[in-house]
Order: structure tokens, then sequence, then C-alpha cells
């Protein structure tokens, strides 16, 4: 393949409303050095690896791989394509036949080990998309410039029908921020940063990672400086039905465990990870109806809380309700 400067990652499910606009956002930079897309849509069941396949044959010409790979097997369906007037923009896409987050699968880690070498980093989701032309262009000017910064990232417009939803990343402010507040507030919009490629496995392979983009900025912050910039670049929505407006208590439990996984793994953010997990990782688990394993949060949350403790009637209920002695014979009887 070329040498790219820069690629975009574009992760998509069932995002057939927006992808167009996404799309839309990649191919109207302007760069002085060729970026590539890397579109992966995880067996979308609304028709949208249709408008992807639409886009591609209206805007794109197909080009032939230079490496012994097929374009087509039992995993996904391929197409690397540039586009007709953007002649720096390249779109690589797979098209997953099964959905791979729904068994647990990484998606396509195969794709990496074909782009690994790209200098820069910038993801986009399928249902978020880029507003500013030179957005890629300013980013890569910056780190190019500025030897001693991992990441930086923008403001973003909201788009969103709920009030509240407008005041997130209302902090945002042109300047450098530290790994404590983007984590104490989840300061970066994802579809804003533009990162070195400095991670050989961002993810380490734990499982316990749920929401990897926080996990990514934080070793980032490791690395390097984090700089947020003063345009606004890129629209960020919030619908009903997006991953960050949804958190059933199965995501929770996951969400949990992440937290726990930070404590050791950023140990001079326990701190955080521990106030974390109590006002999100548990608020569901604990308020829920019964599932199996409930009583295991509620006796942590328990003692995080000491007025819990003892003969309160959240102990109580968690003893006799909750745990697995419920079903005693016994208790029945009473």
């Amino acid at each position: 393949m070329m040498d790219f400067l820069a690629r975009i990652s574009c992760m998509t499910y069932n995002h057939a409303p927006y992808i167009t606009d996404a799309m839309n956002g990649f191919v109207i930079q302007q760069t002085d050095f060729p970026f590539v897309c890397t579109i992966i849509d995880d067996a979308s069941t609304d028709g949208e690896p249709e408008i992807i396949n639409q886009y591609l044959a209206d805007h794109f010409n197909k080009v032939v791989l230079d490496i012994p790979t097929a374009d087509e097997t039992d995993e996904y369906t391929r197409v690397f394509a540039r586009h007709k007037e953007n002649k720096n923009c390249y779109f690589l896409v797979f098209l997953l036949k099964y959905n791979h987050y729904s068994i647990g699968k990484p998606k396509l880690t195969s794709v990496y080990d074909l782009i690994d070498a790209i200098p820069y980093i910038a993801i986009c989701e399928g249902d978020d998309y880029w507003t500013d032309p030179l957005k890629l262009q300013k980013q890569v000017d910056f780190l190019e410039a500025n030897v001693d910064y991992s990441l930086c990232f923008h403001k973003v417009s909201i788009v969103s029908n709920n009030e509240k939803d407008l005041m997130l990343f209302s902090q945002l402010k042109e300047g450098d921020f530290t790994a404590r507040q983007i984590y104490e507030k989840w300061t970066v919009p994802t579809c804003s940063v533009l990162y070195r490629n400095y991670l050989d496995n961002p993810f380490e392979k734990n499982s316990a990672v749920i929401f990897g983009d926080i996990f990514i900025w934080l070793q980032l912050a490791e690395r390097g400086k984090l700089r947020c910039l003063g345009f606004v670049g890129a629209s960020y929505r919030r619908y009903q039905g997006s991953a960050s407006c949804n958190y059933p208590v199965e995501t929770s439990i996951k969400l949990y465990y992440q937290y726990l996984f930070f404590e050791k793994r950023f140990p001079e953010l326990k701190d955080v990870s521990r106030r974390k997990q109590d006002e999100e990782g548990l608020a569901d688990i604990v308020k829920a109806a019964y599932f199996p394993g409930i009583w295991k949060y509620r006796l942590r949350y328990a003692f995080r809380h000491k007025k819990r403790l003892l003969f309160s009637k959240f102990c109580v209920d968690t003893f006799f309700l909750y745990t697995p002695i419920r079903h005693l014979i016994f208790w029945k009887k009473l």
C-alpha cells in the first residue's frame, strides 16, 4: 500500500441514516498528503452496507491492493478505492459477514497489519461527522510542529433534541489538558482526535476494556502532552440508541470492571476510578431488578458506603432477596 500520512478509523453498525454524513466529512478533507479511511461495518442489518457500496460506486474508483490477500473471505468483503476528485482520499472498506461485537470478537484486527505504519490516526464513528474541510490538515500540522504532544483534539457542535446534551464538552477551551482532566469528565470528543500511532496494541488484549477511547487517551497521556485546538471541526450526534446514551445493566457491569482494571493500570488516577465505580459503574447495577450475581455488586457498594452496612435495609434486602440463600426452603416457610 502507498505511504499514507494519516488514517481515519470509522467503526460503524446500524448507522444507515447517518453514514453518508460521515463519509462526506471524510472526502471534503483538503490535505497536502494522502490519507486513508478504514470503514469497518459490523454486519449491519439496517441497509448500511448497501449505502456504503453505493457511495463507493458513485464517488470512487476501485484500486487493486498490492498485497497477496483476498478481497472476499468467509469473514468479510473488502474494497480499496480512491476518490474520483479528491486524489488524496482513499477508502479501505471492510463489510463483515457476521457481527463480531455480539460474540466478543475484535473487529478484524488483521486490518491493522496492513496499515500499522501510518504515523497519525483519527477517529470518527459512523453516526458522527466532520464539518471543517481543513480539520485533518490543521491537526497533522500541529503534531508535526510539536513533537512533545501525542494527541490533539478540537471543539465539536452537538446534534441532539435534548437541551441537556447541548452542554456536553462545554468545558473545552484551547489549551493543554492533563490525563486527570480528561478522565474525570471524559473530556475528549472521540470524533475530534488525531493522535500519534504510538501504541502497538492499544487494548493490551484486555477484555475488561469496554470503552476503548478513554483507554487510548490515557495511554497517550503517558507518552506526551494533550492539546485542545480552538476550532470547531465536527458534529457529535446524540440520540436515543447511540452508544453514549444507553447504559443497560450489562453495560454497567462491564464498565464497572473497566474501572477496576483502570485502578491497577493507572494507579496515579486510582481515586478517579474509585469515584466512577460508584457514580457510573454501580449506579444502574445496585438499582436493577434481580439478575444472577447482583448481590456481589450490592455488597461491594455497601462496603464502599458504610451507612449501608450491618442491619440497614439495603444489606438485609441484599442478603435475603438477592443472594443464593433466597432459594432455601427454610425462608420460604416463614
